[in-house]
């Protein structure tokens, strides 16, 4: 996929990314989302899209300009997505791909052969020498970049929200909500029961969230493309239900989120993807509470253990055919044959990812968004599969993802 492609593609997900942003700042009505502070999440309502944004051409002639490399504009589109929902801060990403924020966040998830980290994993009774040696190797530095960002963020968040009290007003995003579920566990303290949030849990979990909101689902997003274009008759599949749900959408910006939600076929195609490739493959640890028995090997209490995602995902014995990419896999009748933990993107159980349904609509968003306007398909340089390394938790494409693309004949 050739430069000006990309970059169209680019100012495609810009539009897409801005209105899934629409739903986070429009949402009321709330369901537990870190179940152990009470944060509260968003529950979509049938909010209208389109009604939100106007992506006029000049703003698309400025993306269709960026020299930026293909997956670089994927992830700025991301990012500046995840840092409205947690901050309701404007970035100038596109603007300044180099921007010291958004190359530090991504190096700190890319960086490959850290011995400090390594060290501090495999030996745990060591975390608190390597924490002081964190700041001078330059792993570190681009990670108390971000850290010390973010602080910063929350001080300015905890001045301006007591003015805004004051005022009767406030702002309503994800640090919001973490804040007000830490004063409300100062409170419980007071009351001799609870558990206090302190800055630092803030910290981590705003952290957590920059890093997991970027990066996997633009990885995520730019595999499932390939895909349908080494999968033309799936693609095709998928733009017939998209052009029977929304008629005319190709034109305009009108997807309303209840109906996507109800698309059939998209959520097949999208769960397919990500059994597949799931973009966190070193990520879902458990702790042995009690010994156990496992394959006739004795588990001792305090074990520690990493999920290994990948395999689990492409065992034989799990999935027939894993290699092929073959979304009837999860249509409703044949959801209750596999095992509940053969699938696990987002993770298992309450401590699965809390991003799980924004990431979704992110990339479900996305794909109609793309689809409705472009036709992909393979480039004359192909490659038979695309290859991957794990350079720290999370899998990377060994050479870049080429494909063609070509604007739809209805599509203005």
């Amino acid at each position: 996929m050739g430069h000006e492609a990309w970059n169209v593609v680019g100012a495609v997900l810009l539009l897409a990314a801005a209105l899934v942003v629409a739903w986070v700042l429009e949402r009321r009505r709330k369901y537990g989302l870190f179940k152990r502070y009470g944060i509260p999440g968003p529950e979509p309502s049938s909010l209208v899209f389109g009604h939100w944004l106007e992506l006029r051409k000049d703003n698309i002639g400025k993306a269709a300009r960026c020299r930026s490399r293909p997956a670089q504009i994927i992830c700025i589109v991301w990012c500046a997505c995840v840092m409205i929902m947690l901050f309701t801060t404007q970035c100038e990403f596109q603007q300044n791909p180099e921007d010291p924020f958004l190359k530090s966040l991504r190096n700190t998830l890319i960086a490959r052969d850290v011995p400090i980290v390594s060290l501090a994993v495999a030996f745990p009774f060591v975390r608190k020498i390597a924490g002081w040696l964190l700041p001078y190797v330059s792993y570190g530095r681009f990670f108390v970049l971000v850290v010390d960002r973010v602080r910063r963020v929350i001080r300015l968040r905890k001045a301006r929200e007591g003015r805004e009290k004051r005022e009767q007003g406030h702002t309503v995003d994800m640090l919001h909500l973490m804040l007000d579920a830490q004063r409300k566990s100062r409170e419980m303290i007071h009351g001799n029961h609870g558990f206090f949030m302190t800055d630092d849990h803030v910290v981590s979990n705003c952290f957590i969230s920059l890093g997991g909101g970027f990066e996997t689902t633009s990885l995520a997003l730019a595999l499932l493309i390939d895909e349908l274009a080494r999968n033309p008759r799936e693609q095709d599949q998928l733009l017939e239900e998209l052009s029977s749900a929304f008629p005319g959408v190709e034109n305009s910006c009108e997807i309303s989120y209840d109906k996507l939600q109800r698309l059939k076929r998209l959520d097949m195609v999208v769960s397919e993807g990500l059994r597949k490739y799931p973009p966190l493959v070193f990520f879902i640890a458990r702790m042995c509470y009690q010994d156990v028995e496992v394959a006739g090997k004795i588990l001792p209490a305090g074990t520690r253990l990493i999920v290994p995602t990948w395999n689990i995902h492409r065992d034989p014995e799990m999935w027939l055919d894993p290699e092929v990419f073959d979304p009837e896999r999860f249509c409703d009748d044949r959801k209750t044959e596999r095992h509940s933990a053969a699938y696990i993107p987002f993770g298992l159980g309450p401590r699965e990812c809390i991003g799980k349904k924004f990431a979704l609509l992110e990339l479900k968003m996305a794909l109609a968004k793309l689809l409705l306007r472009y036709k992909f398909s393979l480039n004359k340089e192909k490659e038979p599969t695309v290859k991957f390394d794990v350079p720290l938790i999370s899998i990377n494409p060994v050479k870049n993802i080429v494909l063609q693309v070509k604007r739809r004949s209805n599509c203005t």
